[in-house]
Protein backbone atom coordinates (compact mmCIF):
# COMPACT_ATOMS: atom_id res chain seq x y z
CA UNK A 1 0.00 0.00 0.00
CA UNK A 2 2.96 2.12 0.05
CA UNK A 3 2.48 3.34 -3.31
CA UNK A 4 -1.36 3.52 -3.07
CA UNK A 5 -1.98 0.32 -4.59
CA UNK A 6 -3.19 -3.00 -3.31
CA UNK A 7 -2.75 -6.15 -4.94
CA UNK A 8 -3.44 -9.73 -4.68
CA UNK A 9 -2.53 -13.03 -6.44
CA UNK A 10 -5.21 -15.94 -6.14
CA UNK A 11 -3.90 -19.40 -7.25
CA UNK A 12 -6.28 -22.50 -7.89
CA UNK A 13 -6.22 -24.39 -4.95
CA UNK A 14 -3.34 -27.75 -5.77
CA UNK A 15 -1.93 -25.47 -8.15
CA UNK A 16 1.89 -24.31 -8.33
CA UNK A 17 3.22 -24.56 -4.95
CA UNK A 18 0.14 -25.32 -2.90
CA UNK A 19 -0.65 -28.79 -1.89
CA UNK A 20 -1.84 -31.42 -4.74
CA UNK A 21 -5.40 -32.37 -4.22
CA UNK A 22 -5.87 -36.25 -3.93
CA UNK A 23 -9.33 -36.59 -5.38
CA UNK A 24 -8.35 -34.39 -8.79
CA UNK A 25 -5.23 -36.73 -9.27
CA UNK A 26 -6.82 -39.76 -10.97
CA UNK A 27 -8.54 -36.93 -13.71
CA UNK A 28 -5.42 -35.07 -13.78
CA UNK A 29 -3.75 -38.36 -15.27
CA UNK A 30 -6.34 -39.03 -17.49
CA UNK A 31 -6.01 -35.30 -18.97
CA UNK A 32 -2.36 -35.34 -19.19
CA UNK A 33 -2.76 -38.77 -21.16
CA UNK A 34 -5.48 -37.37 -23.44
CA UNK A 35 -3.64 -34.06 -24.14
CA UNK A 36 -0.43 -36.28 -24.90
CA UNK A 37 -2.44 -38.83 -27.07
CA UNK A 38 -3.96 -35.67 -28.73
CA UNK A 39 -7.58 -36.99 -27.70
CA UNK A 40 -10.54 -34.84 -26.83
CA UNK A 41 -10.29 -33.46 -23.41
CA UNK A 42 -13.71 -31.72 -23.34
CA UNK A 43 -15.31 -34.43 -20.72
CA UNK A 44 -12.19 -34.61 -18.22
CA UNK A 45 -12.32 -30.97 -18.07
CA UNK A 46 -15.94 -30.96 -17.24
CA UNK A 47 -15.18 -33.29 -14.33
CA UNK A 48 -11.95 -31.79 -12.86
CA UNK A 49 -11.61 -28.16 -13.69
CA UNK A 50 -15.34 -26.89 -13.66
CA UNK A 51 -15.89 -28.41 -9.95
CA UNK A 52 -12.08 -27.43 -8.67
CA UNK A 53 -12.93 -24.12 -9.46
CA UNK A 54 -16.71 -23.07 -8.92
CA UNK A 55 -16.47 -25.85 -5.37
CA UNK A 56 -13.09 -24.71 -4.27
CA UNK A 57 -11.41 -21.68 -6.04
CA UNK A 58 -14.51 -19.49 -5.98
CA UNK A 59 -15.19 -19.07 -2.42
CA UNK A 60 -11.28 -18.61 -1.77
CA UNK A 61 -11.37 -16.06 -4.38
CA UNK A 62 -14.40 -14.35 -2.95
CA UNK A 63 -13.06 -14.23 0.90
CA UNK A 64 -9.85 -12.69 -0.71
CA UNK A 65 -11.13 -10.23 -2.67
CA UNK A 66 -13.70 -9.33 0.61
CA UNK A 67 -10.34 -8.76 3.06
CA UNK A 68 -8.60 -7.02 0.57
CA UNK A 69 -11.13 -4.44 -0.52
CA UNK A 70 -11.92 -4.32 3.41
CA UNK A 71 -8.23 -2.63 3.66
CA UNK A 72 -8.54 1.33 3.85
CA UNK A 73 -8.14 3.22 0.97
CA UNK A 74 -8.08 -0.34 -1.21
CA UNK A 75 -11.39 -0.24 -2.74
CA UNK A 76 -10.72 2.09 -5.70
CA UNK A 77 -7.23 1.16 -6.27
CA UNK A 78 -7.53 -2.87 -6.10
CA UNK A 79 -5.50 -4.81 -9.04
CA UNK A 80 -6.49 -8.80 -9.05
CA UNK A 81 -4.94 -11.55 -10.68
CA UNK A 82 -6.60 -14.90 -10.57
CA UNK A 83 -3.84 -18.13 -11.90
Amino acid sequence: MASGFAAAIIELPGSRERPPLADTEPDRADLHRALTAGHPVDDIVDRLILPLVVEKAVPKWQSTLEALLSLPRSAARSGIRAG
